[in-house]
């Protein structure tokens, strides 16, 4: 966590210079700690005039000099106040906050305010046939998608009801556990979905981005496209074990909407577990368990 050191002396609550060519001010600092921020609120005080033709700026990243604290971590300015009367006395009121480490130099000096990376698990409903298609073959063989969707439109309902299909040969029903031309799993799906089991829950990883920038930002404009990796400012500032080697990743939202005088961006990322990828593929389906016929790699 940064942290502060604090220097006590008389300069702190003694008219000190501010900046090479600003006037004298009266310059007072303190040190906060709460819930939802760590941070520095500094007050300048002096003629209205000075105070505001020397103003700062949200987003700046060092202190006024002249005030005797030295910060161990990055700061940068949240909020600005300045209360007065023309031609009195006014007080410039200036809130710092430590930045975390998905705020860096780069970014701050284009522009950004603020980055918050968090993730959540989000369930994900999929239907029962693309479920069944990822399941390796094992005891109860390789789910037979084209039996089944057979099975589906069977006409005869002696026939449906006994999980079998006529093949319109004049031959006998085939039965969806037929070793042959079935499987064992072909028909414990069609008995799940008789029943009304038509969905399986599958647990997906989100990371989410919120974003606030004092200008525009530039954002993709390309969404539900599958990417290598999760950019290096938008991971998590926590450890998620083995995040690029159990996960496939497609940016799903990136947008941004005013707020106030500054610009909101939102980011989410869905990280799709690569236990996902069907067993037996369709066509152009590529290596991930992205089907990147409907989400193609971004360029």
């Amino acid at each position: 966590m940064s942290s502060i050191n604090v220097s006590l002396n008389e300069s702190n609550f003694s008219p000190v210079k501010v900046g090479k060519d600003s006037p004298t001010l009266q310059s007072r600092w303190r040190f906060t700690e709460g819930e939802s921020r760590i941070g520095i609120v500094v007050q300048l005080r002096g003629n209205a005039s000075d105070i505001l033709s020397g103003r700062h700026r949200v987003g700046e990243t060092e202190l006024p000099s002249g005030i005797s604290l030295s910060t161990n971590g990055k700061i940068i300015l949240d909020d600005v106040n300045i209360e007065g009367e023309a031609g009195g006395v006014a007080t410039e009121t200036l809130t710092y906050r430590f930045r975390n480490i998905r705020e860096p130099d780069s970014d701050v000096a284009d522009g950004l305010q603020k980055r918050v990376v968090g993730t959540r698990w989000i369930e994900r409903q999929e239907v029962i046939e693309h479920w069944a298609a990822r399941q390796k073959e094992g005891g109860h063989g390789k789910f037979k998608a084209a039996l089944f969707q057979a099975w589906l439109a069977e006409q005869d309902p002696a026939t449906r009801l006994a999980y079998g299909v006529n093949l319109g040969d004049g031959g006998e029903p085939v039965a969806l556990d037929d070793s042959s031309q079935g499987s064992a799993l072909t028909k414990a799906v069609a008995q799940r979905y008789a029943m009304g089991v038509q969905y399986a829950g599958n647990r997906m990883l989100q990371i989410e981005v919120s974003e606030t920038w004092r200008k525009p930002p530039s954002v993709s404009g390309v969404c539900n496209v599958r990417i290598k990796a999760i950019p290096e400012n938008h991971r998590p500032w926590f450890t998620i074990d083995n995040v690029d080697g159990r996960f496939d990743f497609v940016r799903c939202v990136d947008m941004v909407t005013p707020a106030g005088a500054m610009f909101a961006r939102k980011v989410v990322y869905l990280c799709i577990p690569k236990s996902m990828k069907p067993a037996d593929p369709p066509d152009f389906w590529g290596d991930s368990a992205v089907d990147e016929l409907l989400n193609p790699s971004e360029a």
